[in-house]
């Protein structure tokens, strides 16, 4: 595999020492143990990566790895020797050599969150395109779309049973999105792996991949009927937020009120200092 140049911002950032992960999350080390794992990314797709990541790296873990002119969001899926045998098996990979991609790091519940936040984002995504595709009069099928997790891509995936030129459709989704697209065609077998556990509606079902991604940035949050000491008093989580990062409390008297989260950690941990020096 050919290693990716890396972009202006990736060596201003290791220049300055400015990565985009705090060292807790699982730095980029310098240790004698590079893994080779298998990442996976929405709607089947996966590719191989190197991983110098202190601890190392254990399946099901979600990762942020090198991706096309930025940063991707995946879920580790194998590693070492399981990673090579399923490397092996693809045509053109040389699965007794490193991958030239690397994973950065750990992705943290945050990170995790963004990325639910965009899969969100994406059903009103192919609705919009949809919709241009039937002003432009093009014969094509969209069947998914997906951002890439720094939202430096938007990649429409489409079926079509003649080729089309599709670059007003590509002018008119940069000028609505303001970033890269990528229209890739697929055939009927790709978009039924892809489009696996997704209704007739469009919206995706609860599947393994991304309730896995939902239960990472959870963490981040307290769970409902939990009582927190805030500057209000003792109050109780009714319903958390995450696609808002808002947490709704409801008080002693049966007020609610709607926080986001960064202001209700900043509450708790001031009515928490309140309270010992008291």
């Amino acid at each position: 595999m050919i290693e990716p140049a890396k972009s202006g911002n990736d060596r201003q950032a290791e220049e300055d020492g400015n990565g985009p992960a705090p060292v807790t999350h699982g730095i980029i080390s310098k240790g004698p143990q590079p893994q080779f794992v298998e990442v996976r990314f929405k709607g089947k797709r996966s590719d191989y990566y190197t991983a110098h990541v202190t601890p190392p790296v254990r399946e099901r873990e979600y990762v942020v790895v090198e991706a096309d002119r930025g940063q991707d969001l995946g879920q580790i899926t194998a590693t070492d020797g399981l990673a090579r045998r399923k490397c092996a098996v693809c045509e053109g990979c040389n699965a007794n050599a490193l991958p030239g991609q690397r994973v950065l790091r750990r992705a943290a519940p945050v990170d995790v969150e963004r990325a639910l936040g965009l899969r969100s984002e994406e059903t009103d995504v192919r609705r919009e395109v949809r919709q241009m595709v039937t002003d432009h009069n093009l014969k094509m099928k969209i069947s998914d779309s997906e951002w890439q997790w720094d939202r430096n891509k938007l990649i429409i995936y489409f079926t079509a049973d003649k080729r089309v030129d599709f670059r007003v459709l590509v002018r008119s989704l940069a000028k609505k999105y303001r970033t890269r697209i990528e229209l890739k065609q697929i055939g009927v077998r790709d978009e039924a792996r892809r489009l696996d556990g997704v209704g007739r509606c469009g919206r995706e079902l609860c599947l393994r991949f991304e309730h896995d991604f939902y239960v990472q940035a959870r963490k981040r949050f307290p769970k409902e009927g939990r009582q927190v000491l805030t500057l209000q008093g003792d109050e109780w989580v009714v319903t958390v937020n995450i696609f808002a990062s808002r947490v709704t409390l409801r008080t002693a008297t049966g007020a609610l009120r709607t926080v986001t989260l960064d202001d209700l950690k900043k509450e708790t941990a001031e009515a928490r200092r309140s309270a010992r020096n008291s």
